[in-house]
């Protein structure tokens, strides 16, 4: 009871003493001055409240996500623009300038959001039910079962119908060759948008399946229909509309977001070049490497024959198996090499706990392909 006492009485000199140094700095300035470290707890709230519209508002491609999103990034930018930045102390500044960057990164990939989004509403006519669902439950509003049911099914008839609307197969000669192709990068994006509009429609149905018997009366079979159909829907844009087969584990879709995107992109990555500037760059970058390329070719024997000192540099690697090895030893040279040029300090725990994970799967290697892990 002492001990907790004693700390009761700490906390209230701490925020009365806290109180008296707020008290005399505004006092001494006609502006807010705000105390050492404010931002942190600014990026911290910030955080926080981002996790939480992440959990509440779970669809991307859901209006209601990208309107409330929107309401937030604006009220957060506001805010910063009435603190008084000149008051802040260099630490301070840094993150409110680290801030103010992530807020204005965080706008420009919504807006690529809402416009990728846009772009494949017709191929997403039953997404509105599912996001009346979500934002249903959001709102903790007891479910209607029988009016969900009916909804559901009729779900199930808009992705029929869509299908067949969509299906490049030929049907009826004229017919299909009036058929607009669709773009398969188009597609693909429908196909991520199924597979979350899928998830969220599972909890959804999970959040009352079971708890009200009604419910699970009325609904249960519906949702098997609709889920069964959403899968299908998804298969079936992979197949006909994309080209990916059910076995293909390998194709990548590209899903390029255009100049002004990437040019937005790079600013908020605080790189002060435009795309055509980093292909130069990128060339005079290759044309050296080249040369060094060539360079050593000669002095391994094989003249401007580069690509053939390449395969024989590939038949020079550890035995299958001994990667592990070899990763090992090159961490342990590079530790006595910072200790031994006094480069930075390497405590004696860190040589004695580091530890390596073999966790690259094959899957992982498509696409790291030159990732050793680590």
């Amino acid at each position: 009871m002492g001990i907790i006492c004693r700390r009761i009485r700490l906390v209230a000199l701490s925020i009365l003493f806290g109180s008296m140094a707020q008290a005399v700095a505004a006092s001494s300035s006609s502006h807010t001055v705000l105390p050492a470290d404010r931002m942190p707890s600014v990026i911290q709230q910030f955080t926080a409240d981002r996790r939480s519209f992440s959990r509440a508002y779970p669809l991307s491609t859901s209006p209601s996500h990208v309107a409330r999103l929107e309401t937030f990034y604006g009220d957060e930018l506001s805010m910063l623009a009435a603190l008084d930045f000149n008051s802040f102390s260099q630490e301070d500044k840094v993150d409110y300038l680290l801030l103010k960057n992530r807020l204005a990164a965080d706008c420009h990939q919504l807006a690529i959001q809402k416009h990728q989004t846009e772009q494949i509403q017709s191929m997403l006519p039953f997404a509105k039910t599912i996001e009346t669902f979500v934002d249903e439950k959001r709102l903790m509003q007891k479910p209607d079962p029988e009016k969900d049911a009916a909804l559901l099914s009729a779900l199930v008839k808009q992705i029929e119908e869509t299908s067949k609307q969509l299906d490049p197969s030929p049907e009826e000669g004229a017919k299909s060759s009036a058929k607009a192709k669709i773009d398969p990068v188009l597609a693909n994006r429908a196909v991520e948008a199924t597979r979350q509009l899928s998830e969220a429609l599972h909890q959804w149905f999970t959040q009352y399946d079971g708890y009200d018997p009604t419910f699970t009366w009325w609904v249960s079979l519906p949702y098997k229909n609709a889920d069964k159909a959403l899968t299908g829907y998804s298969a079936f844009l992979k197949t006909k509309l994309i080209g990916i087969k059910p076995d293909d584990k390998t194709t990548i879709i590209g899903d390029p977001a255009g100049r002004q995107a990437l040019l937005n992109e790079l600013a908020d990555d605080m790189i002060p070049y435009t795309p055509e500037e980093l292909i130069t760059i990128a060339q005079s970058e290759y044309d050296s490497s080249m040369r060094e390329m060539l360079k050593a070719s000669h002095e391994m024997g094989y003249g401007d024959d580069w690509k053939a000192a390449v395969e024989k540099v590939k038949t020079m690697h550890v035995a299958p198996g001994d990667q592990p090895e070899l990763i090992r030893r090159l961490v342990v040279e590079g530790s006595n090499f910072a200790k031994k040029n006094n480069l930075v300090t390497v405590p004696p725990l860190a040589d004695e706990t580091w530890t390596m994970v073999m966790m690259m799967t094959p899957e992982r290697q498509l696409v790291n392909p030159f990732f050793t892990g680590g």
